[in-house]
């Protein structure tokens, strides 16, 4: 019975050491966050809604991530997109992104699902971002089929994901594509 009241009480101070660490870690994550995206703002990579309003809380779609990878690399867009000739089923010349989707095409830091879809309204999930920007760093070769465990593996030796809690699956949030862009802003190009 003493061991039990012991183990129970052992069990709710890790429960509550753990409660308290992650309100610490969410409240400090905002912060950068906050502090990442001012700076990609600041550089007209990253926008907000009418209001100016960032809304790093929201999950950022596949289109709108490719085009926040194509400021930062400061792609030419426009000229670029006209070099690929590559028709994906779902995306057309009238859709916003049209433009930064085909030009990372050009640069190979993204390619089609395999039934020929881009998707660029689905949120983007931790992996494929990590993948897109490893891609335009020159981490990752653009025809490589890299393993969502081995792209978090690449991206944590890089630097690329520090401050970040990802997961292969996770939709990505704003917040957390401002880190990531503002560390892929911070790291080298792989020696290509």
């Amino acid at each position: 019975m003493k061991y039990r009241r012991i183990i129970d009480a052992a069990a709710v101070i890790l429960i509550v050491s753990v409660f308290l660490n992650l309100q610490a870690y969410a409240a400090v994550d905002t912060a950068l966050q906050k502090s990442c995206a001012a700076v990609l703002a600041s550089l007209d990579l990253l926008h907000g809604d009418a209001r100016g309003n960032l809304k790093l809380s929201n999950k950022m779609k596949r289109s709108e991530f490719i085009t926040l990878v194509n400021s930062s690399m400061s792609y030419d867009v426009k000229s670029d997109a006209g070099t690929v000739k590559i028709k994906y089923k779902d995306i057309t010349s009238k859709h916003w992104a049209y433009n930064d989707i085909m030009a990372a095409a050009a640069h190979g830091i993204i390619k089609a699902y395999g039934d020929n879809t881009i998707r660029p309204d689905k949120y983007v999930i931790d992996s494929e971002a990590l993948e897109i920007v490893l891609k335009a760093l020159g981490y990752l070769n653009s025809d490589s089929e890299a393993d969502p465990a081995e792209i978090l593996e690449k991206a944590s030796g890089t630097g690329l994901s520090k401050n970040c809690v990802l997961a292969p699956d996770k939709q990505l949030t704003r917040g957390e594509a401002a880190i990531l862009i503002y560390n892929a802003l911070t790291i080298d190009f792989a020696n290509t």
